[in-house]
């Protein structure tokens, strides 16, 4: 393991976390204008059209995952689902940390604006979602894990395809010797000459 300020491994998993996070920016930008689209026109969505919004935030908390974990899969080489493992850690400490911040702030007014606006978009924000929202939140989380494991699988597999793709025989070796001994010879009596 080639060690810097950080060693490759965790350098990797915040370079994964890092990509985890902007990739589900993206997705979930992506989901509000869905959600925005599903309810034009349309006063609220029912039950069944937020248990379908719940599945697609879990697939694509799982697609943003592997693309981190790939990412730190190619970054450490070798070490790919240990690397795509502490993404999945990394990825769900962040998350905590954020939904306890929100939670637990002083006074609750953030926490309170959020569950207003949710509200107003029509969300189920009411005590007997707390089952399917945990759930969900728990069904994220191991696909998560899983997700970012298999990308950093595939991402160590890509890494170690290029470098043997880029890595010469031994045959091709030999030839490149040769070819530098050939050259070297033929410049040696043009120097002693002059």
């Amino acid at each position: 393991m080639r060690r810097g300020i950080l060693p490759t491994v965790w350098s990797g998993a915040l370079a994964g976390t890092l990509v985890t996070y902007g990739a589900f920016a993206m997705m979930a930008a992506i989901g509000a204008a869905a959600v925005v689209a599903a309810r034009h026109g349309h006063p609220a969505v029912n039950a069944t059209g937020w248990e379908w919004f719940a599945i697609a935030a879990v697939v694509a908390i799982g697609a943003a995952a592997m693309c981190g974990g790939y990412v730190a899969g190619r970054m450490t080489g070798r070490r790919g689902a240990y690397s795509g493992l502490l993404v999945g850690i990394c990825s769900a400490f962040v998350l905590a940390v954020t939904v306890a911040v929100v939670r637990y702030e002083a006074g609750g007014v953030l926490r309170d604006a959020i569950t207003t606006r949710l509200h107003t978009l029509g969300v189920p924000t009411r005590s007997e979602w707390g089952v399917a929202g945990g759930a969900a939140a728990l069904g994220g989380l191991i696909v998560m894990l899983a997700a970012a494991i298999e990308g950093g699988i595939a991402g160590a597999r890509t890494d170690a395809e290029l470098t043997m793709a880029m890595t010469p025989s031994v045959e091709e070796t030999r030839t490149i010797d040769l070819r530098e001994k050939e050259r070297a010879r033929e410049e040696e009596p043009e120097e002693a000459t002059v």
